[in-house]
């Protein structure tokens, strides 16, 4: 996640706003490679995780593992 922050503060100084969108280790559903440029690596790729934007001010994200186990932060916090 910590180098997802800063993807997300690059998308923000050039969009105004931070991105939303999801990234599936099963490769059906990736739109934070699209929208945002990011991809986990490593360990982190057999994470799902959901992006979301509140109002343009903050985003928080909810990382799943494999045996549903979620963690959720938002940032900046």
């Amino acid at each position: 996640v910590d180098s997802m922050r800063l993807f997300q503060e690059d998308f923000r100084l050039r969009n105004g706003v931070y991105a939303s969108g999801t990234w599936n280790p099963d490769g059906g559903v990736t739109t934070l490679a699209t929208n945002l440029g990011w991809q986990p690596d490593g360990a982190d790729g057999s994470i799902t995780y959901v992006v979301t934007n509140n109002a343009g001010v903050s985003w928080t994200v909810v990382a799943t593992d494999s045996s549903g186990t979620s963690i959720t932060r938002t940032y900046p916090n």
